[in-house]
């Protein structure tokens, strides 16, 4: 039995929008300053509601963003294009910011409780250390949703799947 579905969970519900999803409840909410420099990534700091961890510090395995924005200034399928021409077709570049280096991104289109999705996958390094990324971008009701999921040195995909199935756009 997956230790996601029969743990305890906790459940993050967005003040600003009709996103909920639900986490393992031992996970930690983080101050989002910590993170500011990810903002660069896909500009997640437009999105940022809330940062999730199953721990704070050196010992962090998975690390989960979540946010949205309410009549973004760009429409669904014209930021849908940008990110397919951004990032398809093995992406690799650097955040010269952050010191970082992105490798081996990949675009495949989906859903999130209905709502057209777009599932972003790559791996960042920096100063030494590598993590499995994935940010997820889905519309509904003039309403743009992103979630970044962080993975360091861990499988992320059975953890971020539980979480994923779990989105409720009200």
């Amino acid at each position: 039995v997956d230790k996601f579905l029969s743990g305890r969970r906790s459940t993050y519900e967005s003040t600003v929008s009709a996103l909920s999803f639900e986490y393992p409840s031992g996970w930690e909410k983080l101050d989002g300053s910590e993170f500011d420099s990810i903002g660069q990534v896909a500009g997640i700091e437009k999105f940022n509601e809330i940062f999730l961890a199953d721990s704070s510090g050196s010992d962090m395995k998975y690390l989960v963003g979540a946010g949205s924005v309410i009549n973004p200034m760009i429409d669904w399928e014209t930021g849908k294009r940008n990110v397919e021409n951004l990032f398809k077709g093995g992406f690799q570049g650097t955040l010269p910011t952050l010191g970082a280096s992105i490798s081996n991104s990949s675009v495949k289109e989906g859903s999130v409780d209905g709502a057209e999705s777009l599932d972003i996958t790559f791996d960042i390094a920096v100063a030494g250390e590598t993590a499995d990324c994935r940010i997820t971008i889905f519309h509904k009701d003039s309403t743009l949703y992103m979630m970044l999921f962080m993975s360091m040195g861990e499988d992320s995909n059975g953890q971020l799947q539980d979480i994923m199935k779990s989105v409720d756009l009200g």
